[in-house]
């Protein structure tokens, strides 16, 4: 075969019909929540079965885009971030800090983390702080009204 080699055939996706499925549940499942006083939606499959591409997939089609100074910027209105296996509440408040573009300081108290999340989250207005469980088959979408 002769020939050059296209990179761009690497960005090709084949979608099963089952992903789009479980995609149009979950937005289905997030405008609920937006009916509610929030939710807590588990995103459960074995391993490597596309869950965090679906996650990836939800952040791109619900984050908002603000417009700046000349140039489209994202919103944190949807945060995605990362959380060991078996978190406890800091790791959870850091990480919803982390998810939402905040840092935190390595000394800072839970109650203040807390506070300091209500606030950023009111402030941004954020609706959606997806999780991504480390060693686990886990992944939870909590919708923040």
């Amino acid at each position: 075969m002769t020939g050059t080699f296209d990179p761009s055939i690497l960005d090709i996706r084949i979608r099963h019909h089952a992903y789009d499925e479980c995609f149009d549940e979950m937005l289905s499942a997030v405008d609920l929540a937006r009916h509610q006083k929030g939710a807590v939606i588990p995103l459960l499959g074995p391993t490597r079965c596309g869950k965090t591409d679906l996650l990836n997939d939800l952040q791109e089609k619900l984050s908002r885009t603000t417009q700046g100074s000349g140039r489209t910027v994202p919103s944190p209105n949807f945060g995605l971030q990362t959380i060991p296996a078996k978190p406890n509440d800091l790791d959870l408040y850091r990480a919803m800090l982390m998810s939402i573009g905040y840092s935190y300081g390595a000394r800072e108290r839970i109650g203040d983390l807390r506070t300091r999340l209500i606030q950023n989250v009111r402030d941004e207005d954020v609706e959606i702080i997806a999780f991504r469980i480390c060693a686990a088959d886990t992944m939870m979408l909590r919708y923040i009204p």
